[in-house]
């Protein structure tokens, strides 16, 4: 089977009058799923060694969405999430 057609479903128990329902709410393709590791940077500042989180994206798969070299990115921030968007702006 291929790996685009692979999809992770995610299910939600509920309870009701002692019947159990199972409700899906959450389809993510496999295949688009990455985990990365966060990294530790160490940076020397005036008053010493400081550590700060790194994320590195790399791999032929950013090439695929649009991501080339070159490129200006957009990072935008929420809680537990980043959206990373290529700014059209030339």
């Amino acid at each position: 089977m291929s790996a685009n057609l692979l999809t992770k479903m995610s299910y939600k128990k509920l309870t009701f009058l002692n019947f159990n329902l199972y409700l899906s709410y959450n389809y993510t393709t496999v295949a688009n799923l990455r985990k990365l590791k966060i990294y530790t940077k160490y940076q020397i500042r005036t008053y010493g060694l400081i550590t700060i989180p790194e994320i590195r994206f790399k791999g032929k798969w950013l090439e695929k969405l649009g991501f080339k070299e070159g490129k200006i990115i957009n990072i935008e921030q929420k809680k537990n999430k980043l959206i990373i968007t290529l700014d059209n702006k030339k």
